[in-house]
């Protein structure tokens, strides 16, 4: 974690059942559950492959982590899904060993994944209207990754350019022609004085406040 730049500071919490979570939004429930039989049933008497070992180092230390801390999930996800090829070859020969006429439950139960899949892939690109249902937005799972977008149109409407934010939020912006200055500094943290306040409003449902303050005439 210290040779990587994992942070660890802070009181620690546990979020098992978040990582877990998002991982099972990652493969779809049925998917998963049937990912970590596969890598068992492998560890246990399967040939281990350089791609097991990648996927399982990478999925315990994400689980054994969250038990402390939040995780950011895309620092280990790429690392877990390699092994899918693996899953899908596995799946396959317990359906070929068995007659067709005992492949019944495995049809039925890669049918039920497959639909899950479609629906996790539809709430995945259509998720914006999830903000209509629930009362804060920022419990929303793909909140940190939006209004990139959003904030660069309103700051280009205000012939605002250059910037300074948070590492973060600047590294997102400049994709959209925001770029680092120091005239102005904008957060989405609430500020008793500042330049200019824009509301970031996503299907008439105001989502944040977007906080501008003027550091140089």
């Amino acid at each position: 974690m210290q040779i990587y730049g994992f942070e660890s500071s802070g009181k620690p919490r546990g979020h098992f059942l978040d990582t877990f979570a998002l991982y099972a939004s990652i493969f779809s429930p049925m998917i998963f559950l049937y990912y970590v039989y596969v890598m068992y049933r492998i560890g246990i008497k399967g040939t281990k492959t350089i791609y097991w070992y990648i996927s399982i180092v990478a999925l315990l230390f994400s689980l054994l982590f969250s038990f402390r801390q939040k995780i950011q999930i895309e620092d280990f996800a790429p690392y877990v899904v390699i092994t899918l090829p693996i899953v899908i070859k596995y799946f396959f020969h317990t359906l070929k060993v068995r007659l067709p006429r005992f492949r019944y439950r495995h049809n039925n139960l890669s049918y039920i994944a497959l639909f899950l899949l479609f629906v996790g892939v539809v709430i995945i690109l259509f998720n914006k209207p999830i903000y209509l249902l629930i009362k804060n937005p920022g419990n929303h799972f793909a909140y940190k990754y939006h209004f990139a977008d959003d904030i660069a149109k309103k700051l280009k409407d205000n012939n605002i350019n250059y910037i300074s934010t948070n590492y973060k939020l600047e590294s997102r912006l400049k994709f959209y022609g925001i770029k680092s200055g120091s005239k102005y500094f904008v957060t989405l943290n609430k500020l008793d004085s500042y330049y200019l306040k824009e509301p970031i409003v996503i299907l008439d449902k105001k989502v944040l406040d977007l906080y501008i303050l003027k550091l140089n005439n």
